[in-house]
């Protein structure tokens, strides 16, 4: 009983994270677009709580902690530990710099400017996200220390007189 809730609870996970990625599916499908709306709302909306909620109650706390260390854990391991040079560090950082603006200026405004350019878009976001997922491990652990800085809340040191 207990395998048959973990799988269950871990199958529910799954549809709660995969559910948004069926959107494009769903609006090139031959439905209507009264139907095609509502499909897509519920794939954004409706599907991922639910199915949240319901492997919450499947799973337990115990198992959810379980699976989050476990993310966690293999998350981290992704994350480089080597101490990058001061080359390697402003280039990864210039690197980041410099594409995000040449991915909003190529993929935003040349294509109105540019009807031909619409059928690059999406090459152009995959070389561009490619590129700046490359210049994170690039820059090496010490810009890493920095992201994860800026979303850690260290409480200020009260000082007592």
């Amino acid at each position: 009983m207990k395998k048959i809730r973990l799988f269950l609870g871990v199958c529910l996970l799954v549809i709660a994270f995969v559910s948004p990625l069926f959107i494009p599916f769903i609006t090139s499908s031959n439905l209507c677009s009264s139907q095609k709306a509502l499909l897509s709302g519920l794939m954004i909306f409706g599907i991922p709580e639910f199915a949240s909620i319901g492997a919450i109650f499947l799973l337990g706390r115990e198992r959810l902690q379980q699976i989050k260390s476990f993310l966690v854990g293999t998350l981290l391991r992704l994350k480089p530990s080597r101490q990058s040079t001061k080359f390697s560090y402003y280039l990864g950082v210039s690197l980041m710099v410099i594409v995000g603006p040449i991915m909003n200026i190529a993929l935003f405004y040349l294509s109105s400017f540019f009807p031909d350019w619409v059928v690059y878009r999406q090459p152009i976001g995959l070389i561009c996200d490619f590129v700046f997922v490359l210049s994170l491990f690039i820059a090496g652990e010490q810009l890493w220390g920095k992201i994860e800085a800026i979303f850690r809340f260290h409480p200020p040191k009260s000082s007592e007189n």
